[in-house]
């Protein structure tokens, strides 16, 4: 009988365990797809209400698809083929209550194609030479401390890379600038010793400086608690050590600057430009009166026509141009020109128009240390710029690129890529991340010193009195202080928003209630700053000028649209993209016509007004040096074609076999 009881107690506990997992709420999908393959997510006995949400890598925010579960509290959620490649986690969430176990899977990293032109770029590696660290302490805490990139770790992340890069066996190498920690010399000789390496495995590499490689203030040993200063190196030093990477016999260099030109593959020309304003660096250790380090960029007017000229000649060769450079050239969000004006050339506008008239469609830029692929439009003219903007290999999340040309360099694919791991550091992503986040108080109470004095003054000419605002509002007067004030409201929001920036594709992810939270936070630092019996007058001009100001910011950076507001606004993938680059520039060395004079232009010389006639029928085609067509129209055999160019340049008319060159003034 006791036996009979223990059976059937057993049976009876066997049903009920049946019964709860039958009804247990799971997600399911298979462990790894490839890229462009439909993700399939399986879901059962979810209670209704619940979202499926689906997180990459460690950011911190969802992707934007999300499914809410109906009255069918089973099914599948369907995600087409849009995933980019990397790790993702899948959580079932009411009201913030994770409902089932978390699955994980991956979409794979695409292939590296070897057989077209394969080119990784680089930037703000920010190597810092180990013998720099004399012995760890106080000083070098203190310094990672309010830093975004692993400087304890940066020359191993780089031995790491180059190991990578053998591995890979691209043809070339770019690299826009900030090579080192801060200039030192010691870390300038780490970078090239290790850009020899790849030399010696037969791999191509093109360097340009960053504002901290030459002449920096800031180079520094670490011992303990004390600091001392590090040999730097000048702009001379800088060629000579980066002699056989861009600054040797096989590169045209400009007298004015660290710009130069070369052709590392047949056909295509690359330019470096040199951006940087380290020349008018103070440096007391060279007898001036302070250390002042030059943050900001811009292109020398000489420096400018220097390579407009040299891009409109390898264009007119028929040969196919990029450039890279550290500074932006294009906004990557609303506003970036004047709200971070360091990070952005001077004359931005301007000088894009005069590259594009040059024929430049690409360029690689880096300084801001996010992963950004930007578009601008010439100001009066059809043709388009593409600014590459790659993330800092030393910080979180360790982006590089990898750009492949086909073999009429007419088609340029860009692919994301990420340094998961080092020797010592298997978490790296894990550990970068944090380190990221554990720096924004203190970029916060930077920005509070820079933007502070601004901000008042800028609300001192909304009501008239810059005086009054102390009088209507508790402002702190140590702006240590402010910065705490703001952490306390906005601290988490400025990580989050920070580690998109960081990740790139922004749009791509849910960032609704992390808008909703920023408006949040501002309006509680609004009232704890501003007092009580003047909130309602301020209030007013906060609704009507600095609300609708940050509301466009927002929409700008979450939804990764730069130039907002601009009729040539654009969205472009950060990560994986594909540009039609257009035909190769039309060669001018062709023949300019027959010794039959097939085709005749009169004059080729001109201010715009030409004539154009062919002993042949067919289409007259007109071309600017870039190669774009500007005109087409059919002709008749001797009947004269008029045609009014409007704008000076060099041109191409092409007839039937033919091919003549215009000069207009």
């Amino acid at each position: 009988m006791k036996t009979s009881r223990i059976l059937t107690l057993i049976f009876l506990l066997t049903i009920a365990f049946r019964v709860t997992a039958d009804t247990e709420p799971t997600v399911s999908v298979q462990a790894q797809y490839q890229p462009g393959e439909s993700v399939t997510i399986n879901y059962a006995n979810l209670p209704v209400g619940a979202t499926i949400m689906l997180y990459k890598d460690l950011s911190l925010q969802p992707m934007r698809e999300m499914l809410e579960v109906s009255d069918e509290q089973s099914g599948v959620f369907t995600l087409a083929n849009t995933l980019e490649p990397g790790s993702y986690e899948v959580r079932s969430i009411l009201n913030d209550t994770q409902v089932a176990e978390p699955v994980s899977f991956i979409v794979s990293q695409p292939p590296f194609k070897r057989d077209d032109k394969n080119i990784l770029v680089l930037s703000d590696i920010h190597v810092m030479a180990p013998e720099l660290l004399e012995a760890d302490g106080a000083a070098m805490a203190d310094y990672v401390a309010s830093d975004r990139k692993m400087i304890r770790q940066s020359a191993e992340i780089f031995t790491t890379m180059v190991d990578s890069i053998i591995h890979l066996q691209p043809e070339l190498l770019l690299i826009s600038g900030d090579l080192t920690k801060d200039g030192e010399r010691l870390s300038h000789e780490y970078v090239v010793n290790e850009l020899n390496r790849l030399r010696d495995a037969g791999i191509s590499t093109l360097v340009i400086p960053g504002n901290h490689d030459c002449n920096n203030p800031a180079a520094r040993y670490f011992n303990g608690s004390e600091t001392r200063y590090a040999e730097t190196v000048t702009r001379d030093e800088f060629a000579d050590l980066y002699h056989n990477y861009g600054y040797g016999e096989s590169s045209e260099r400009d007298p004015n600057s660290l710009s130069y030109v070369c052709e590392p593959f047949d056909g295509l020309v690359v330019v470096g430009i040199d951006s940087n304003r380290d020349e008018e660096n103070l440096l007391t250790c060279r007898g001036d009166s302070a250390d002042v380090a030059q943050v900001g960029g811009r292109v020398k007017p000489e420096t400018l026509d220097w390579i407009q000229e040299r891009m409109k000649e390898a264009n007119a060769a028929g040969k196919r141009v990029i450039a890279m450079m550290h500074h932006h050239l294009i906004q990557h969000f609303d506003k970036e020109a004047s709200l971070l004006k360091p990070y952005i050339i001077e004359q931005n506008d301007s000088v894009r128009d005069l590259l594009m008239e040059a024929g430049l469609q690409v360029l690689f830029t880096g300084h801001l240390h996010v992963p950004d692929i930007a578009r601008c439009r010439h100001s009066s003219k059809a043709d388009t710029l593409t600014e590459v903007s790659s993330g800092a290999l030393v910080g979180y999340p360790h982006p590089f690129r990898v750009v492949t040309l086909n073999t009429d360099n007419t088609v340029m694919s860009i692919d994301g890529g990420l340094l998961r791991s080092i020797p010592s550091m298997p978490d790296l992503q894990r550990q970068s991340n944090a380190t990221l986040q554990a720096c924004i108080p203190s970029l916060i109470r930077r920005l509070a010193g820079m933007y502070f004095d601004k901000v008042i003054e800028k609300v001192g000419e909304m009501i008239g009195d810059t005086e009054l605002i102390y009088g209507l509002c508790d402002i702190p007067e140590d702006t240590d202080e402010l910065a705490d004030i703001v952490n306390g409201y906005l601290g988490d929001q400025a990580k989050r928003s920070y580690l998109l920036m960081a990740e790139g594709n922004e749009g791509m992810k849910f960032t609704d209630d992390l808008r909703d939270e920023v408006f949040e936070g501002v309006d509680n630092l609004f009232y704890r700053i501003v007092l009580p019996e003047y909130a309602p007058i301020l209030r007013d001009v906060y609704l009507g000028y600095a609300y609708p100001k940050l509301d466009t910011l927002f929409v700008s950076v979450y939804n990764d649209i730069n130039n907002l507001g601009k009729p040539f606004e654009t969205v472009v993938n950060d990560l994986y993209t594909t540009l039609n680059l257009g035909s190769q520039p039309i060669s001018v060395t062709q023949p300019v016509a027959d010794a039959n004079h097939a085709l005749q232009v009169v004059p080729t010389v001109t201010t715009g007004p030409v004539s154009i006639t062919s002993s042949t029928e067919g289409l007259i085609e007109i071309y600017n040096l870039s190669g774009h067509l500007i005109y087409r129209h059919p002709c008749r055999p001797g009947e004269p074609l008029p045609y009014h160019f409007n704008t000076g340049g060099i041109y191409i008319v092409r007839g039937r076999n033919h091919a003549v060159k215009v000069i207009v003034h």
